[in-house]
């Protein structure tokens, strides 16, 4: 009983004061930090020493330029999508 009193005080108190949210900045620097650090672990042997910051460079610049194509995408969907509701409710009408 007590244990279970503990845990609700405590979710109580994490939801009572949340933490903040972590910017998309730095979401994808660290995920470009751990892909540089797989490759690093698991390649340095064979490509040398800085395939890891090579390639969280790489990561995160990919990431960015895939971020900047779908945000793109998403608004070419919509005025796709608009265009075709407009001509769609246009022959209805007629």
């Amino acid at each position: 009983m007590e244990r279970s009193r503990q845990a609700f005080e405590r979710a109580d108190r994490e939801f009572s004061h949340p933490a903040a949210e972590p910017s998309l900045d730095e979401l994808r620097s660290d995920l470009a930090r751990a892909i540089g650090d797989f490759a690093n672990q698991n390649f340095a042997d064979k490509y040398g020493p800085l395939v890891g910051s090579v390639v969280e460079n790489s990561a995160e610049q990919i990431l960015r330029e895939f971020e900047i194509n779908g945000v793109k995408a998403k608004h070419e969907a919509e005025f796709v999508i608009r265009e075709l509701m407009d001509r769609i409710i246009r022959g209805i009408s007629k």
